[in-house]
């Protein structure tokens, strides 16, 4: 995570963006507040925010399949073993 604690309670960050793109969170919310009336003001905040949230999705995601792969080499080994 790239900002503090103290940072994201101090801006109200609920739990569930507290994440890797939580520092790009913060100033999407503070101009959405800002322009209320004017949403598509910040569309290039928005646009940084999920552009993060894709990518953090693709790493994750390719995280698991190597998690994956090596779990299933692991029991290929673990049941050559045993015959």
């Amino acid at each position: 995570m790239q900002v503090s604690v103290e940072k994201l309670d101090e801006e109200q960050v609920p739990l569930h963006k507290r994440d890797y793109c939580a520092h790009l969170y913060i100033p999407l919310r503070r101009c959405l507040r800002e322009h209320y009336l004017l949403p598509w003001s910040c569309e290039e905040e928005k646009e940084a925010y999920v552009r993060c949230q894709r990518k953090e999705r693709r790493r994750r995601e390719r995280l698991y399949e190597k998690m994956k792969e090596e779990g299933a080499k692991r029991l290929a080994t673990e049941n050559e073993g045993e015959e």
